[in-house]
């Protein structure tokens, strides 16, 4: 969600049904003509953040923000850019959003840097071998 919000708000139906490019808008024959996909054809569930890490890659599994959620986070987005009105920063439900949220997101952030440095576990002793 945090980091592909286009494809974390597209619909499991509309992912079925269209194909879409890699920046995450759907695929257009002639302009405007969606480009509908084929039934044999493999969905891209396994890279949907829509479905929890460890889960199946299937539909089935995946969660929906409800729409309170959905504000939140886009409440979220617009003050991280701009800065809390103060009257929302003394309110409790907001700064306990606000805390939940951006240590999800804090911890995405990692996810990037704990990867390079698994990579590097693997490769600096295979580079130490010759």
């Amino acid at each position: 969600m945090l980091f592909h919000p286009q494809r974390a708000s597209r619909s499991c139906v509309d992912c079925q049904t269209y194909y879409y490019n890699p920046d995450e808008t759907i695929m257009l024959r002639g302009g405007y003509h969606k480009v509908t996909r084929d039934p044999d054809s493999p969905l891209p569930c396994g890279t949907c953040p829509k479905i929890p890490k460890g889960m199946p890659a299937d539909p089935a599994y995946a969660q929906d923000l409800s729409d309170k959620n959905q504000d939140a986070f886009q409440h979220w987005q617009e003050w991280s850019a701009v800065g809390f009105p103060q009257e929302l920063a003394e309110d409790d439900l907001v700064r306990r959003n606000a805390s939940i949220i951006k240590s999800a997101h804090d911890e995405y952030s990692r996810q990037p840097m704990r990867e390079l440095t698994s990579l590097m576990g693997v490769v600096v002793p295979l580079v130490g071998r010759r």
